[in-house]
């Protein structure tokens, strides 16, 4: 049974900038990590949930150290999502000080897995 809780949780999202994130750091719709390791935990974790974003380029502390949004980088991202069971469609956002956004769906398919 589906919640209805990402729909609250992308208007929430919409009226936030990257610093006002950064400063309410980590939490049930919200990670961090510096680069692509264990990103497909971070992936099944969010669809199997409420859904939520994870933030590439700023660190579990909440350093924005900025990383290369490159298609190659957006392209193995999107490879790890659909190679899960189910495939998980995802969204990115490109912001500021070279942080992207990965936008992972609360899942229709549950459970999840990669």
């Amino acid at each position: 049974m589906r919640r209805n809780c990402a729909a609250k949780y992308i208007k929430y999202m919409d009226k936030k900038n990257i610093y006002v994130i950064v400063a309410e750091g980590e939490g049930q719709h919200i990670e961090f990590k510096e680069g692509l390791s264990r990103l497909d935990r971070e992936i099944v974790a969010f669809a199997n949930a409420c859904g939520g974003s994870i933030f590439v380029g700023i660190t579990d502390y909440g350093k924005i150290i900025g990383t290369d949004i490159s298609n190659r980088m957006q392209s193995t991202i999107q490879d790890i999502a659909h190679n899960c069971d189910p495939a998980i469609n995802i969204k990115f956002v490109k912001h500021e000080k070279n942080i992207l956004e990965v936008i992972v769906p609360e899942g229709d398919d549950k459970p999840y897995r990669c």
